[in-house]
């Protein structure tokens, strides 16, 4: 049985999950204490600074039939990693507040990336509107 989702559909559905799980976070980082948004602010500026540049690099130099085909190789290993980081943050207990600091400073990281393109990024680098967020 195929599904046929429109693009639209599907971004709002991956926007509202970031959305949920960045509220999460951020509800769970207000327990913690001030010390832990150091650390969501460091992974926001490491975040924008590696893959901002590093995602207008792969739009200039890969042609997009490549970067299609390379898509979900690469999915498939960000979400092993975020799979094997969860289960280690379960694993050791008490430290959840490191993982929720990941998630929210990779989320601010993103959308400061996203903003970034729109505003000041030159028009050969930015994302087409099929293929961005």
């Amino acid at each position: 049985m195929v599904l046929s989702v429109s693009a639209r559909t599907r971004r709002v559905f991956l926007v509202g999950c970031l959305a949920y799980f960045g509220l999460q976070s951020v509800a769970n980082l207000l327990n913690h204490g001030s010390s832990v948004w150091l650390w969501a602010g460091g992974y926001a500026i490491a975040s924008f600074s590696l893959f901002g540049p590093l995602a207008w690099f792969v739009r200039d130099r890969i042609p997009a039939e490549r970067r299609e085909a390379l898509k979900y190789p690469v999915s498939g290993a960000i979400f092993l990693c975020f799979v094997l980081v969860f289960g280690v943050e379960l694993a050791l207990g008490g430290v959840l507040f490191f993982f929720d600091a990941v998630i929210v400073g990779g989320l601010v990281g993103l959308v400061i990336v996203l903003l970034a393109e729109k505003t000041v990024v030159p028009a050969r680098f930015r994302a087409n509107e099929s293929g961005g967020l």
